[in-house]
């Protein structure tokens, strides 16, 4: 079955109004260098947590469904989980 086929103005309106919501919220925001990271830092997390999240329940599925094969899901596992864990080697504060 495809995807976004049963109300497509209905999709299109809250994809609109995510992108306006996304741009109101940065307005609000200072404007500081700190502020772009934790912003840049706090969607990536969320992005390869989904991607995570996909990858289990893709993974519970049954059938010929599948796209991916196991040896797919785990490649794409430990890749996020690498992404993850990768900026926690750049986290510790130097002292000055």
């Amino acid at each position: 079955m495809a995807l976004f086929t049963d109300h497509p103005v209905r999709h299109v309106l809250k994809g609109i109004f995510a992108l306006v919501m996304g741009h109101v919220i940065m307005k609000f925001l200072p404007h500081s260098v700190q502020v772009i990271h934790l912003t840049q830092t706090s969607v990536t997390i969320l992005a390869i947590g989904a991607l995570i999240v996909l990858v289990v329940k893709h993974h519970r599925t049954a059938g010929e469904n599948r796209v991916l094969s196991q040896g797919q899901e785990e490649l794409i596992l430990i890749a996020a989980f690498g992404a993850f864990c990768l900026p926690l080697g750049y986290a510790r504060v130097e002292p000055r």
